[in-house]
């Protein structure tokens, strides 16, 4: 009898092995965090949000070209589950990263959790006063006998505790110099508070100048 031919494979222990890309992580810090609001609620903060996000690729390049100003948090305020004089819990997630280029994934961000301040939105109505940059500026022989804010007050809306000690509103400065010998009028902006809505951001002040006699 002839000898069997031996296999080719007979006692190899070789195994295949898929070939595996390895995850590459980077965290970025200071990522703003943009919450919608009801019209109706406000929340007692001037400024944003901001949390640290981790990205990971299976292409480190990827993560290398993120420009980190592009990176935004957007989310939004449930208004069923607002209980006033509560700090509201909202949980930031994965999907409320957005901009993510393809090939991105979010593994966390920190911290996951903002405990936020938020009240009923109230309104209030409160006058509206002129500023000027120097009335010295006007020669010696006129005077400013009146001015007229056209509106002459402004409805502000905010929390109650934003608005409990605004009594009024001042305009930009109204400039003044030495060629002012007639009455004018002149549109300024309203230095509204952060955190704070108004119905009007200018006014129209109407700048009476007259002569002197002596």
């Amino acid at each position: 009898r002839w000898p069997s031919k031996a296999r080719s494979d007979e006692g190899c222990n070789c195994r295949y092995s898929p070939k595996v890309n390895k995850k590459s992580e980077q965290s970025f810090s200071n990522i703003p965090v943009t919450i919608d609001l009801p019209d109706d609620i406000v929340m007692d903060r001037s400024e944003p949000y901001q949390v640290k996000v981790t990205l990971s690729s299976s292409n480190k390049k990827h993560l290398d070209n993120i420009d980190v100003q592009n990176l935004q948090i957007r989310t939004a305020i449930k208004r069923e589950k607002f209980v006033p004089d509560h700090k509201y819990k909202l949980r930031l997630r994965a999907g409320n990263v957005v901009k993510l280029p393809a090939g991105i994934k979010v593994e966390s961000i920190s911290p996951e959790v903002l405990e936020l301040d938020l009240q009923p939105m109230v309104s209030r109505k409160v006058r509206i006063s002129a500023r000027f940059d120097s009335l010295d500026k006007l020669p010696a022989d006129f005077k400013m006998v009146n001015t007229t804010l056209i509106p002459a007050d402004v409805e502000l809306q905010g929390s109650a505790k934003q608005l409990q000690n605004i009594k009024e509103i001042y305009v930009s400065p109204i400039p003044i110099d030495e060629q002012a010998i007639h009455s004018f009028d002149h549109t300024c902006k309203l230095n509204i508070p952060s955190g704070l809505r108004s119905n009007h951001t200018s006014v129209l002040a109407q700048v009476e100048i007259a002569k002197v006699f002596t």
